[in-house]
């Protein structure tokens, strides 16, 4: 007889984004069936909004980071060691997948932008930057950014306007 252990939703995405080099977050979310194990009280959705936006926040702030950072020689910017840190950049894969699956229910949780791009997907460009950083920690610890990371970093950068840490911490922390 064989055993079947059913996974609740979080292992679920935790082992499909651990697993998953895709860096769609629209193809990462519908492997995931979210319409099923995922819906959630769209009170509690509302009440998770400023969560999401401190995700986003802090996953745009690394993304814009990236560059400074390399060009520096490796600098001391706030939040630096973050870029190297697999495990850091692979729950922030998650939570953009958990953003993007409950703006499907309710867009009051989604995180806000300052872009200068009307219709410009932010969580889309933000997870595949992320994903492409986070595979170059998990692979390399040499931590060697292809040049067409940064630039996708600077121009995303060059879209979106980014809560410095400064703003983040006074605000969140």
């Amino acid at each position: 007889m064989r055993h079947v252990v059913l996974q609740c939703p979080s292992d679920q995405l935790s082992q499909s984004c651990s697993h998953s080099v895709d860096a769609d977050i629209d193809s990462v979310v519908m492997k995931l069936n979210p319409e099923r194990k995922f819906v959630v009280e769209v009170a509690t959705l509302q009440s998770m909004q400023p969560l999401m936006q401190w995700v986003a926040d802090l996953a745009l702030y690394l993304v814009t980071l990236l560059p400074a950072t390399l060009h520096s020689g490796g600098g001391t910017f706030a939040g630096a060691a973050l870029l190297r840190n697999s495990h850091v950049l692979a729950t922030i894969r998650e939570l953009l997948v958990v953003a993007r699956i409950w703006g499907l229910i309710s867009n009051e949780c989604l995180p806000t932008f300052s872009s200068l791009v009307s219709g410009y997907d932010v969580l889309r460009h933000l997870f595949r930057l992320i994903t492409r950083i986070w595979l170059v920690s998990r692979e390399s610890s040499a931590h060697d950014f292809d040049e067409s990371i940064v630039d996708e970093c600077y121009s995303l950068s060059a879209q979106v306007c980014a809560s410095s840490l400064q703003f983040m911490h006074a605000y969140y922390w």
